[in-house]
């Protein structure tokens, strides 16, 4: 069962990531909509997007951290909970993040720290590319009880999902501060 969700989880991994390239480098946004319809329920502003995305990221961060320390304290019940708050906040971003690149495309750092602003970029990138099977991978397999498994996979994707998290509010920073 593990080789089936690790199998599934690098597969996903594989077509979530080349679809987020093909969104970011080939689309080229649509600048003339500034206003969505959520749902029939309320207009979003395309513009405020980054700004509720660093709020995701900043949830998220805050319960992979809570998750860390429940499973510290053996607290398996709150560890869960914790987990899928997270996960659920980085879903949310996602979701966002894919809104906004649709319609405004790829957006340019115009500040004065390029080699810094960049650093992190690439490796934020590289990072969300490492971690999202791994994630996949930890989560599929504590689903099924194979929590051997998910334990050596989550020591290495939990802090890689933090440093994810984490850079992706200091790139919304640079980029809004255009420091």
């Amino acid at each position: 069962m593990t080789k089936k969700i690790n199998l599934a989880a690098i597969l996903i991994s594989m077509i979530i990531l080349v679809f987020l390239l093909w969104l970011i480098y080939y689309n080229r946004g649509n600048p003339k909509v500034e206003r969505l319809n959520v749902a029939n329920f309320f207009y979003l502003k395309v513009a405020t997007i980054p700004f509720l995305n660093s709020i995701f990221n900043s949830l998220s961060t805050i319960f992979i951290i809570l998750a860390i320390f429940f499973i510290k304290k053996k607290s398996i019940t709150f560890h869960v909970l914790s987990i899928l708050t997270a996960l659920f906040f980085s879903a949310i971003f996602l979701v966002f993040y894919i809104l906004y690149h649709s319609y405004h495309g790829n957006t340019i750092y115009q500040g004065n720290y390029k080699f810094i602003y960049f650093f992190i970029l690439i490796t934020h990138v590289l990072a969300s590319a490492i971690m999202l099977p791994l994630l996949l991978m930890a989560l599929g397999n504590a689903f099924f009880k194979n929590f051997i498994f998910h334990k050596k996979v989550a020591k290495y994707a939990y802090p890689i999902w933090l440093y994810v998290s984490i850079t992706g509010i200091v790139i919304y920073w640079f980029l809004k501060l255009e420091i």
